[in-house]
């Protein structure tokens, strides 16, 4: 699994998957075809874990729809658990070597990691909030409720939005 990941990090030429309420890119990505999705938990790793190009043509949100029931104790778990410790590990890994082949970076790398790490984390919990948004549930509607009340959660814009795409607004969630 982490062997997995890390290449699949690799694959993206190093780019970290730099998620906050929204995307930005740090290195150019490549466009990545989806995979074969044939179960909830492989939809979930990869929605937790995409760039902006990752979702093509709302292949991605369709697999969410289709396994909504599955999928929406996963995003609350996702959301309220730690990231896998794999992912972090992998993440750090090529954030270092993001650093090394960048030229012109204005900090140490130990800096550098431990902000991709951070907005990996951010990214992630944000990832599953907005998957709420798409497959919702009682419990997940209550999650967003919650987090969107509370003005002092980094994660309450994108609760909101996410709310508001599950309750039937034009607006979508924003996704990593």
């Amino acid at each position: 699994m982490a062997r997995s990941l890390a290449a699949s990090l690799a694959i993206l030429g190093g780019c970290i998957l730099v998620m906050t309420t929204g995307c930005y890119k740090s290195q150019p990505r490549v466009r990545i075809p989806i995979p074969p999705l044939n179960d909830a938990e492989s939809v979930k790793r990869l929605w937790l874990r995409q760039t902006c190009d990752t979702n093509q043509e709302g292949q991605l949100e369709a697999q969410l729809v289709r396994f909504r029931v599955e999928l929406e104790p996963l995003f609350v778990q996702a959301f309220k658990d730690r990231v896998p410790a794999a992912d972090l590990s992998a993440v750090e890994v090529a954030a270092t070597r993001q650093f090394k082949e960048a030229k012109g970076y204005n900090a140490d790398v130990s800096e550098h990691v431990a902000r991709e790490r951070n907005n990996y984390i951010s990214g992630y919990r944000s990832a599953a909030l907005s998957g709420l948004g798409i497959v919702g549930g009682v419990e997940g509607r209550r999650l967003l409720e919650q987090v969107a009340a509370d003005s002092q959660s980094p994660f309450s814009h994108n609760a909101q939005l996410a709310l508001q795409a599950l309750l039937g607004g034009k607006i979508k969630a924003s996704r990593p």
